[in-house]
């Protein structure tokens, strides 16, 4: 999961996105809290690698930036919990508790949404809301983000 994850510049996958029907998904994150991929330093990364994952506290929602591996090339502005605690099982066997803020927060609820059935097209008002990025090499330029209805 780890090298799909990172051979598609993913910030995380949930195993059902790879057709494994286990609740488990893995998060590669910036060690420094940061409110988006933009912002990050990727020099050093946190990889998570977490069975059965809930989220037992979410705090100060706002609107975020988001896509999702399962939707390439699509992204658009998601409702998220800028603070949560999670719960989850690392793959030592140990419960932890994972107070996360930013890009961990939003990765945490994005991947335990797959986990549930739930992608970012059922956040938002349908896929025809969500802005096609233009892939890298045929232009500089990224579409803007239109605002939420």
């Amino acid at each position: 999961m780890v090298s799909t994850m990172r051979k598609y510049n993913g910030v995380g996958l949930a195993a059902p996105q790879i057709g494994v029907n286990l609740r488990l998904i893995v998060i590669e994150t910036p060690l420094e809290s940061c409110n988006n991929n933009s912002d990050a330093n990727w020099e050093e990364t946190q990889l998570l690698k977490l069975i059965n994952p809930s989220i037992i506290e979410a705090n100060s929602f706002e609107e975020m930036r988001e896509g999702c591996l399962s939707l390439p090339g699509f992204i658009t502005n998601v409702e998220r919990a800028n603070a949560v605690t999670a719960r989850a099982t690392d793959m030592s066997g140990t419960q932890i508790q994972i107070p996360a803020t930013g890009l961990l927060a939003q990765a945490l609820q994005h991947e335990i949404d797959h986990l549930d059935g739930i992608l970012i097209q059922d956040r938002i008002d349908g896929i025809v809301n969500m802005t096609k990025l233009d892939p890298p090499w045929l232009t500089n330029k990224t579409s803007e983000i239109p605002e939420r209805r």
